[in-house]
């Protein structure tokens, strides 16, 4: 079996031994992976193989749980569990599996298949999730509900760059505008979508939480808080920001007091009677925060702070474009950066690296039980917060370098013989390919990608366009198209033309129907903009 933490975690074959004939593997009471061949009895320290003795043949264990030759051979041995694992899985075969907490080991066919346990599942591959909640996962290109992709054309967002809440049986999905579903009932799908509250104004809502003391929900957008009562029937501002470029985030509650953050400031406001109070201010935006019982937390790009009762603060530990902070409990906090997720410890004050090198997204943390969901350019990771020492202990070794060693050298051999083979021959097919567009092309033409060569598609395409969109149309990764729009992201300068379309359209006197279907803005929206 795989070992427990690693249940419903993804793997990767590490490395396939056709030499000598495998014949099964077991794991013995030491705790130590046993393979009988024709060439005598092999154990394995974590995938380098040593030999043991001369005995040929299948092995079972005595009754000390040590490997010794099964005197039955072959006719007790006839597992297919994880067949489905091996290359050609469709084909019917017998196979024979042991695992450790890092490597799962299956035999087949005379061969040795090592597959490496990965400490996370990745799903939604090729998407940049930018959020996640218990049913929905919200991506930029589309939004899923149990894994089905909600239609846009029924009314429902074809992206999300905020958070999504489900609170008392409505989903509340953040965007340019705010969509608010009603959950009850349905299984496969939301039941569908409400109407905005009157007085409803905010652009670009980000966050939402209700607020049992006050009985109302607090909606947080780029400049303001609003206050929707329990009903969602109506909605009235409750404070907007003054100073140019700073942000509003929604932290949480708190007594009766609603926390948030105004660019550097750190601010609480009470939703019933509109008092406000800056409670002091940073040297830097707040981005996220965590507000409990007895004490709070701030994240900023550069660093982690403390707020003390006293209502002072200190910083904690140095970060490096951090941006989503998410508190598991304890004194344990996960951190996801432009760069890697982090885990903090504020007991022990001790920092550790979970994954490295993955752009994460702002507000993709979301923590269901155990089950950690973190969105990135590239998916959502879902790990299981029971097992992050052992995640960050990997982690450690890869970066220093101690990495395990596959144990067939003839297989790096022939591999490495393999890919230079390949390699060569793509090489000459691209040189090919290159001289016969160079030969196509007019003098003094570039087949480089360019910014001036995105934004021309972004504009022909300019409903449709998105990051994945441009991607696949330069066959390129979302990497370089982020590169190539410095310094702005590719989601909102994909906005801003259409803005610009949006009131040049609305000039020519377009409807709101014609300027939804050119600009990819709903129709609701539209009306918005041209109420202002």
């Amino acid at each position: 079996m795989l070992p427990a933490w690693a249940q419903l975690r993804d793997t990767i074959l590490y490395s396939m031994i056709s030499r000598p004939f495998f014949y099964n593997v077991l794991k013995g009471g030491d705790g130590k992976i046993y393979a009988g061949t024709s060439e005598g009895v092999h154990q394995y320290d974590g995938t380098a193989m040593s030999k043991l003795d001369n005995r040929i043949g299948y092995l079972t264990l005595d009754n000390k749980e040590l490997p010794i030759i099964d005197p039955d051979g072959i006719k007790y041995h006839n597992q297919t569990t994880y067949s489905r694992m091996l290359p050609f899985s469709s084909d019917s075969r017998d196979e024979y599996h042991a695992g450790t907490e890092d490597f799962f080991f299956i035999t087949s066919g005379g061969k040795m298949h090592i597959y490496e346990i990965l400490p996370f599942d990745h799903r939604y591959r090729n998407h940049s999730v930018r959020t996640a909640s218990r049913n929905f996962v919200g991506t930029y290109s589309g939004i899923y509900y149990r894994g089905h992709k909600l239609d846009a054309s029924a009314r429902f967002p074809g992206f999300t760059d905020g958070r999504i809440r489900e609170i008392n049986g409505k989903a509340f999905i953040c965007y340019s505008s705010l969509l608010i579903a009603d959950l009850r009932g349905g299984e496969s799908l939301p039941v569908g979508r409400l109407d905005l509250p009157k007085g409803y104004t905010s652009d670009w809502a980000s966050d939402i939480l209700y607020s049992k003391y006050h009985k109302q929900y607090i909606v947080s957008a780029k400049t303001d808080l609003m206050a929707i009562n329990e009903a969602l029937t109506e909605a009235h501002p409750l404070f907007k920001v003054k100073e140019k470029d700073a942000e509003v985030t929604l932290l949480g509650e708190n007594r009766g007091s609603v926390y948030f953050a105004a660019g550097k400031a750190f601010m609480s406001i009470n939703p019933t009677t509109k008092n406000t109070k800056v409670n002091f201010t940073l040297t830097e935006p707040i981005l996220d925060g965590f507000i409990g019982n007895l004490s709070n937390y701030l994240l900023c790009s550069e660093g982690l702070y403390a707020v003390n009762a006293d209502g002072s603060y200190k910083k904690l530990t140095t970060l490096k474009k951090a941006h989503t902070l998410q508190h598991l409990g304890g004194s344990d906090f996960v951190i996801a950066t432009d760069a890697g997720l982090y885990r903090y410890n504020t007991a022990s004050n001790k920092l550790s690296e979970l994954i490295k090198g993955v752009e994460f997204n702002r507000r993709g943390l979301y923590l269901q039980g155990d089950s950690l969901f973190a969105g990135s350019i590239d998916g959502l990771y879902v790990l299981d917060a029971r097992y992050l020492d052992q995640l960050a202990d990997r982690t450690a070794k890869m970066a220093g370098g101690k990495q395990p060693v596959p144990y067939s050298i003839i297989t790096l051999i022939v591999t490495l013989i393999l890919f230079v083979a390949i390699l060569s021959y793509l090489l000459y097919r691209l040189r090919i390919r290159l001289r016969s567009i160079k030969d196509e092309m007019p003098d003094g033409a570039v087949t480089r990608t360019t910014r001036e060569d995105v934004e021309i598609f972004i504009k022909e395409n300019l409903a449709q366009a998105s990051l994945k969109s441009i991607a696949e149309r330069f066959q390129t990764n979302n990497a370089v198209i982020y590169s190539l729009l410095e310094p702005e992201k590719p989601g909102a300068f994909i906005n801003q033309l259409r803005m610009v379309q949006v009131k040049k359209l609305r000039k020519e006197k377009k409807s709101a129907k014609e300027i939804s279907q050119l600009t990819g803005f709903s129709e609701y929206y539209v009306r918005k903009v041209w109420n202002k």
